[in-house]
């Protein structure tokens, strides 16, 4: 663990995964693992490291870490990074994304989550 915040989640996986997302002012859900199904719905989602321990030891210890979009993220998602900027450029009368806004990582499958 590299920050203090994060040092509250040793030994809890899920914990562990979110205080990274905390830590950047994200909201989180605890997932199940190895899959894209949430175990709560997105209304019930957190910034407070409280609940997220309470979830860590209730039963999720082991969840993957959604991350929900709130009043601070909007998120988006495609499979097609190319036409995604294209059309983030024509929706915004030309703007671009600065690449630090942009996360990529290739899925499984053959596409891409940004």
């Amino acid at each position: 663990m590299h920050s203090a915040l994060a040092q509250f989640a040793e030994g809890l996986p899920f914990a562990e995964r979110a205080a990274v997302l905390l830590e950047r002012g994200f909201s989180v859900i605890p997932v199940q693992p190895k899959s894209k199904h949430t175990i709560v719905g997105a209304g019930e989602r957190t910034r407070d490291r409280a609940v997220v321990i309470a979830w860590a030891r209730d039963g999720f210890r082991d969840a993957n870490v959604g991350l929900c979009a709130d009043e601070n993220h909007t998120l988006l998602e495609s499979d097609n990074v190319q036409g995604f900027r294209a059309r983030c450029r024509e929706l915004s009368g030309g703007l671009e994304i600065p690449p630090t806004d942009v996360w990529i990582r290739q899925t499984e499958s053959t596409g891409l989550d940004i």
